[in-house]
């Protein structure tokens, strides 16, 4: 709700124009490496390394867990290489948006999830020389899931929107083109 009216920020309208619609993106990296940070910073300073705190039964835990690594720890003490691949990626994406100029909102918005995590764990791995991971699943099938952050979290949903935007763009534009030429 803007101003007592039901507002879609993804669509253009007169509430949000392009350049608001990035600074809306903007305060939203900012608040998510935030908040990542914070909940990071409690789960240090609260848990010992390994104990975990229970949260809801049979489902979730807290546990906190050092990686060196990427995803599922791979790429173990690579620690040097995955600083510099996450700031080139970053770099990749802001340049993308800067230079292309792209107007698709749910694009922006993805970018903007991407960047905010991938910046959130880079703030670990400068700093700390590795990323604090501490939500837990355990229910079927993750039980025996890798344990992951909130970062994580805004990587994996980023890029699963970005990459149904470009399907479903790509898709409708194939198909376009061949229902114009019968």
């Amino acid at each position: 709700m803007l101003f007592g009216r039901k507002v879609n920020i993804f669509k253009k309208n007169k509430y949000f124009r392009d350049g608001e619609f990035f600074a809306i993106c903007a305060l939203f990296c900012a608040f998510s490496i935030f908040l990542d940070q914070y909940i990071k910073y409690l789960i240090v300073d609260n848990l010992l390394l390994q104990e975990s705190v229970v949260v809801i039964d049979n489902i979730f835990k807290l546990t906190y867990v050092k990686n060196y690594g990427a995803a599922f720890s791979i790429l173990f003490n690579k620690t040097l290489f995955l600083i510099f691949s996450t700031l080139l990626i970053i770099f990749c994406f802001v340049f993308y948006i800067l230079k292309k100029g792209v107007k698709d909102r749910v694009y922006v918005f993805s970018i903007a999830m991407i960047v905010a995590g991938g910046f959130g764990n880079l703030l670990d791995r400068v700093f700390r020389g590795f990323v604090v991971d501490y939500i837990n699943l355990c229910f079927w099938p993750f039980c025996m899931f890798a344990v992951f952050n909130f970062a994580d979290c805004l990587v994996v949903f980023g890029s699963f929107l970005f990459m149904y935007r470009f399907v479903k763009n790509e898709f409708f534009k194939k198909n376009v083109r061949k229902i114009k030429r019968l």
